[in-house]
């Protein structure tokens, strides 16, 4: 994969004790999680008219970003290549105003038009895998879909899908296409077309999204 927004693979070798070393750029900057903590940071104390005047310049801003992760998964999927464990800890905000899909270590070829089928030994991060990974069945890109569909979910409404939920009760909301609350965590009005998008891509049905 060579895209601006995918961090280049420069060599890689082992040691002499067999292990692994990849060599590749080095990326400076935050990631989508430390830029949501520090929203939370200035927004402690804000009334809720200074919440609104803030998340009218800052929502946009945080949807741009979001649409660069688009493009960038668009690209992969182009290329037949699947992320598996898109969320917030895995995008990089660089110093440069640049935007990174990191940590591809799990990234899967899927190079004919039939779905692939879900591993026994579930990889990836719980409460940003698609049900139909969960349900051991068959996926697609559209499981892409639906992890940026649940980081989507973070930029919208600044709190995660399933809050203070262990895997087993994730696992149980995300199968029946429910979340904990979808609400702003400030009170934000959020945007009808914009609730309803994010919605869209995490129905628990992969042909709905």
């Amino acid at each position: 994969l060579q895209h601006p927004g995918i961090v280049p693979v420069y060599d890689f070798f082992k040691d002499s004790y067999g292990r692994l070393h990849i060599i590749m750029k080095l990326v400076l900057g935050r990631t989508l999680d430390d830029l949501i903590n520090q929203i939370h940071e200035e927004y402690k104390g804000k009334t809720p008219r200074e919440v609104e005047a803030m998340e009218r310049k800052q929502m946009p801003e945080r949807l741009e970003i979001f649409l660069r992760v688009c493009d960038m998964v668009a690209y992969a999927h182009e290329k037949r290549i699947l992320h598996r464990d898109l969320k917030p800890a895995n995008i990089m905000l660089g110093k440069q105003d640049d935007v990174y899909v990191m940590d591809w270590g799990i990234a899967e070829p899927h190079e004919s038009d039939e779905p692939l089928q879900a591993p026994e030994d579930t990889m990836g991060t719980v409460c940003y895998l698609a049900p139909e990974i969960m349900r051991r069945k068959t996926y697609d890109e559209r499981s892409d879909v639906y992890s940026l569909g649940l980081v989507l979910f973070d930029l919208t409404y600044l709190h995660p899908a399933f809050v203070q939920m262990d895997d087993k009760l994730i696992c149980y909301y995300a199968v029946r296409g429910k979340t904990s609350h979808r609400k702003h965590e400030y009170g934000y009005r959020v945007p009808n077309w914009l609730r309803q998008g994010n919605d869209h891509a995490i129905r628990p049905g992969p042909a709905k999204r």
